[in-house]
């Protein structure tokens, strides 16, 4: 810094020889709007990852770092006086989301729809994340992280309380989180995480954390006795092997068998479960999942609107199912396309769908396939397809906090995907990796 005039070196401000800036008439010591734009972006990054840690513990405080970050956001775009770079995925979104009010609009139960669909502010934390991602894409692993230490954290409480309570379905470990599925919602995306920043990111001694992180995390999400978390971890693992080297992926039988082997009786008893037809859980999917079927039939187009199932389901509900009251299908597309109608399902289909393109191409382009760009693509990859495949059984589109920290990894995966090192972009700094 230089001490008469308190500019910082390497700052862009250019000076006359009367001490006024020589492009406006500013005084030298006023901040350059890159300054500014600099200050927001550090906030910004610094919002995105307590949100990243603070998920795991506290809906509430991550949605207010969720918000502030969105703040940030705003206040560099209009701090530079550039827009913000858009994903591939804007426009399916946006449809997505004027789709999804139309059916809150026109719900069965219009005042709860539109209350629910303040969920809808949660694709902001892709547009942030995307945004920032693709200009400082070394960062990305840096976030990862953070996710990954955080889950490490709630997955030693949750095997605290295994001890504590036994490992019964009457009573699942649930680390901070108000339910079962939740947290091992989020273990389950915290292992994809885990699992690419070892598979591409790896830094020796300085992520020998990583190991027993991933352990404990593992051990956590078998102990909580959810099924669909077990079959996305295991979703989202091969995914990332895959594209690691495609004949790791033999590996994973190999530890789900020594787990199964060293694990608890109601944790086998639990998995072969999965295999009965016969199985009470999974009967009472079969009686939920034909009722939606009939339901879509009455309600196509925009469905019976969100949060209404509990409102209509009753007249649809097969008589020999045990648990009479219930908020949902357990099963994404089900549940979407019946609140929301056939035609905002093909939306929220193309959002993936358009995910998955973007990824696999530029990961199949990529010739190094190490380092922040590669773990970005990995994340991006295995994150969503642990999280869909989850939702097969499971309504965790609905869940905030896994949600919430789907859209975070998809950010980063498009973010990955969208990054050029060969293009120059006008009148942008080229962002570098560090890896």
């Amino acid at each position: 810094m230089n001490i008469l005039t308190g500019i910082k070196v390497g700052e862009n401000v250019y000076t006359s020889t009367n001490g006024v800036n020589g492009h406006n008439g500013r005084s030298v010591n006023a901040p350059a709007p890159v300054v500014k734009a600099d200050v927001w972006t550090r906030a910004a990054w610094a919002f995105l990852y307590l949100f990243a840690f603070t998920n795991m513990f506290s809906i509430s405080v991550a949605q207010i770092f969720a918000g502030l970050a969105t703040v940030a956001w705003v206040g560099k775009w209009r701090a530079d006086g550039k827009a913000p770079s858009f994903s591939p995925l804007a426009i399916p979104l946006l449809l997505f989301m004027i789709l999804s009010l139309l059916a809150a609009t026109f719900s069965v139960d219009r005042f709860e729809s539109l209350k629910d669909s303040k969920d809808l502010f949660h694709f902001a934390i892709f547009l942030v994340a995307f945004d920032f991602a693709r200009k400082e894409i070394g960062k990305i692993t840096s976030i990862i992280r953070i996710l990954v230490a955080g889950g490490a954290v709630i997955a030693i409480v949750g095997i605290y309380q295994a001890i504590q309570r036994g490992v019964t379905t009457a009573d699942r470990i649930n680390g901070f989180n108000d339910m079962y599925m939740t947290y091992a919602g989020l273990l389950m995306l915290a292992f994809v995480g885990g699992m690419a920043l070892v598979s591409f990111d790896f830094k020796g001694w300085k992520d020998s954390w990583l190991i027993p992180a991933l352990g404990v995390i593992v051990c956590a999400v078998l102990l909580s006795l959810t099924r669909n978390a077990w079959i996305g971890m295991a979703a989202g693992a091969f995914v990332v092997l895959a594209m690691r080297k495609p004949v790791s992926v033999a590996i994973i039988p190999i530890l789900a068998a020594l787990a199964l082997a060293l694990a608890p009786a109601g944790v086998k008893d639990r998995f072969t479960s999965i295999f009965n037809p016969n199985d009470s859980a999974n009967q009472e999917r079969i009686y939920i999942w034909t009722a939606g079927v009939k339901m879509l039939t009455d309600y196509p187009a925009l469905g019976i609107g969100q949060n209404s199932f509990p409102k209509v389901y009753p007249e649809y509900r097969n008589p020999n199912v045990k648990e009479p009251f219930i908020s949902h299908l357990h099963n994404n597309i089900l549940q979407i396309a019946v609140e929301r109608g056939m035609p905002c399902l093909l939306a929220w289909l193309a959002i993936w769908g358009v995910a998955y393109y973007s990824m696999g191409m530029a990961f199949r382009k990529d010739s190094v396939r190490k380092g922040a760009r590669a773990t970005g693509l990995a994340v991006g990859l295995g994150g969503i397809t642990a999280f869909l495949s989850a939702g097969m059984f499971e309504y965790n589109f609905g869940d905030a906090e896994p949600q919430m920290l789907a859209l975070l990894l998809l950010a980063i995966g498009m973010a990955a995907a969208q990054y050029a090192p060969s293009i120059q972009i006008k009148g942008e700094v080229r962002p570098k990796i560090r890896s």
